[in-house]
């Protein structure tokens, strides 16, 4: 999940996931250029991340071992 969204601050991604392996997340813009990233993300914890994104419509793709998944997320002012 990620909260809140749309968002005039930061977004908070909470992980949940039974798997023990790393987390990495990617947020891309609407012309999939890499703004934010991280790496090997625990899982069940929450990473709060966008405190310095403009305002706009972006990407996060979120990728733990096999498996991956996109949400869109908007920035406003």
């Amino acid at each position: 999940d990620v909260l809140p969204n749309p968002s005039n601050t930061y977004f908070s991604l909470v992980i949940r996931s039974n798997n023990e392996n790393p987390v990495w997340v990617r947020v891309t813009n609407i012309v999939g250029q890499i703004v934010e990233g991280y790496e090997k993300i625990a899982s069940n914890t929450t990473l709060q991340f966008g405190h310095k994104l403009s305002t706009g419509t972006y990407f996060v793709e979120i990728i733990q071992k096999e498996q991956r998944r996109m949400m869109k997320i908007i920035k406003v002012n």
